[in-house]
């Protein structure tokens, strides 16, 4: 094996999800550049693969773990009162129904926060690098003015977001 060659990753050695998803990006033809802004893209590839490895690690041992204890109340609530036990499950649909009404208003909430993002970081990565442009066309307002446009809408999203998650606690 040639020296230092046994640092490279291999087929054996995974580099990562956000490695993969560059390397694809990074390998679309130049159309794809032209219809995807490169701050949604930037915001993809940051963004959304951290949401991803939240999902997988605590989400998925959070529901595990929540899975196990609904598990030993239900068994315990029958060993305790099965009649009641029965009472209590038809009433199940009633907290069914809005916990996923709360999940489908907080999925499409996260979308648009995925979006404005995007466009948060389109409008920082388009004002820095044609900074000449800016600067020569005194639209240092302008473009301040579009990022606060932006931030606002993505503060209310954030809110809404917020005002959802915390409603559906209870």
């Amino acid at each position: 094996m040639a020296q230092g060659r046994e640092f490279l990753p291999g087929p054996q050695r995974r580099p990562g999800l956000r490695n993969d998803v560059f390397n694809r990006v990074l390998h679309e033809p130049v159309g794809f550049f032209h219809g995807n802004p490169t701050g949604e893209l930037i915001s993809r590839i940051s963004s959304d693969i951290d949401r991803i490895q939240t999902a997988v690690s605590e989400t998925l041992a959070d529901f595990l773990k929540q899975s196990a204890i609904l598990l030993f109340l239900l068994v315990m609530i029958f060993v305790i009162d099965w009649q009641l036990a029965a009472i209590s499950l038809l009433l199940v649909p009633m907290v069914f129904y809005p916990t996923v009404w709360f999940g489908k208003r907080l999925r499409r909430l996260g979308q648009s926060n995925q979006q404005e993002m995007a466009d948060m970081a389109n409008i920082i990565y388009e004002a820095f690098s044609g900074n000449r442009i800016v600067k020569a066309f005194l639209m240092e307002d302008a473009e301040n003015g579009r990022f606060r446009r932006a931030t606002n809408r993505l503060f209310h999203i954030n809110l809404k977001q917020k005002m959802i998650h915390s409603m559906s606690s209870p």
